[in-house]
């Protein structure tokens, strides 16, 4: 499930394309692969954890090249982050 590298579109609030990002993105749960497990029943109460991993942003604006930075927001089921 892991994802080795593949590029993210960069949206602008209005929805226009400004560039990508180059991300690496892999998923464990504890010392395993997310690929070990047959099913999602088997990683209930399991600690799950992501690595991202920005590797390039391209074909970005050069009004937009300033002070670039990136964005995440993250939700649960539960309480707990």
């Amino acid at each position: 499930m892991a994802i080795e590298e593949d590029y993210i579109r960069i949206i602008d609030d209005k929805g226009v394309l400004k560039g990508s990002l180059k991300v690496s993105i892999k998923p464990e749960v504890g010392s395993n692969n997310l690929d070990d497990y047959d099913n999602l029943k088997e990683l209930i109460s399991k600690e799950l954890s992501v690595e991202i991993a920005i590797k390039e942003a391209v074909d970005i604006p050069e009004e937009y090249a300033n002070n670039v930075y990136c964005s995440y927001t993250m939700t649960t089921l539960g309480d707990q982050v």
